[in-house]
């Protein structure tokens, strides 16, 4: 669902792109190329963290092996709206963008997109996924780009794009029971789930990495480092203490889970985890724990048919899907 989409003649035509990940610890960044149904990775990088929302001449400085005519780009979207929402199917035009603002709660100065979940029947509502994102962000993201080339040709938040790499899997398509899944960031945690191929909800979370540290290094009393060690390697001293720092975002997650299993009467039988969280087995073990089912680490590039990558992407693939998915939504 791009937001920021800024040129719809090309999407129909575009064979190669660059997917770009504004991650707020590290950008992330890949080349795809479509030929036929298939894709294939030409370049993938990581890149040091900008601080593209500051004053003055910020530019993306990229490789000459990453140049393609055109680029996606995501972003946390610290600031950004995104609702799962009963949607009246008679509406259009400025009557329809009013009413969808007035539900997300922002004004012009957001920009503001949508789609179709599930069409109602019989005159029913439709179940809608809208999202609106800062329009002063679109602008600010524009201007990373040096001249004309790339072009880029949407904005999206990183945990949307991320299911450009899964929404059309069998994963999601030719399974049962319903499955979950999380993309975490440093700062926004999305989590969606799907049931009978379609979503039947989404939620934003302003939580990811940066709030788990924080919060174990105050429960602790340790630094950065040690707070990182706990999550990644050795979570026994969490043992000792009388609060889950995960505590309210399991919380969140068991609600909806009760949402969907009640209003879907289907139950969980997977859930699926990319973002930097996700190599973290205490994170893993809490989740599962919570959702009463496996996690399983996303790696995007083999469900999507990409086999052969550099090695430094290795071990680490479930980083790039909200770049990859980026990248796929303007090629297909």
């Amino acid at each position: 669902m791009e937001t920021g989409k800024t040129d719809k003649k090309s999407k129909r035509k575009i064979t190669e792109a660059l997917g770009i990940d504004l991650g707020s610890t590290s950008i992330k960044v890949v080349r795809i190329k479509k030929s036929g149904n298939s894709f294939s990775l030409i370049e993938a990088d990581v890149m040091e963290s900008i601080d593209w929302q500051a004053e003055g001449d910020i530019r993306l400085n990229l490789d000459k092996k990453l140049n393609t005519p055109y680029v996606a780009i995501c972003y946390a979207g610290i600031d950004s709206v995104i609702r799962y929402l009963d949607f009246p199917s008679k509406l259009s035009g400025r009557v329809m963008d009013n009413r969808l603002r007035k539900q997300l709660g922002v004004n012009g100065d957001y920009r503001l997109a949508f789609c179709v979940a599930q069409e109602g029947t019989g005159g029913d509502d439709n179940k809608v996924i809208a999202v609106s994102i800062p329009a002063v962000d679109t602008e600010k993201i524009k201007r990373l780009l040096p001249g004309t080339r790339p072009t880029l040709v949407s904005v999206e938040v990183s945990g949307l794009s991320a299911l450009h790499t899964f929404e059309h899997t069998d994963l999601v398509k030719n399974v049962e029971e319903a499955v979950c899944y999380i993309e975490c960031g440093a700062e926004v945690t999305v989590v969606s789930f799907f049931y009978q191929g379609r979503i039947v909800l989404t939620r934003k979370f302003e939580y990811g990495g940066s709030e788990l540290v924080s919060r174990i290094r105050e429960l602790l009393n340790i630094d950065q480092d040690a707070a990182l060690s706990t999550i990644f390697d050795d979570p026994q001293p969490l043992n000792v203490t009388n609060e889950n720092p995960m505590g309210p975002f399991l919380k969140q997650l068991t609600i909806s889970r009760h949402y969907v299993e009640r209003n879907e009467q289907c139950r969980i039988g997977k859930i699926y985890a990319s973002g930097g969280l996700s190599y973290s087995p205490y994170w893993i073990e809490q989740i599962g724990r919570t959702m009463e089912t496996e996690v399983e680490v996303w790696n995007p590039f083999t469900a999507n048919g990409v086999t052969s990558y550099p090695r430094g992407v290795k071990g680490v693939e479930s980083m790039f899907a909200p770049a990859l998915g980026a990248a796929l939504a303007i090629m297909s």
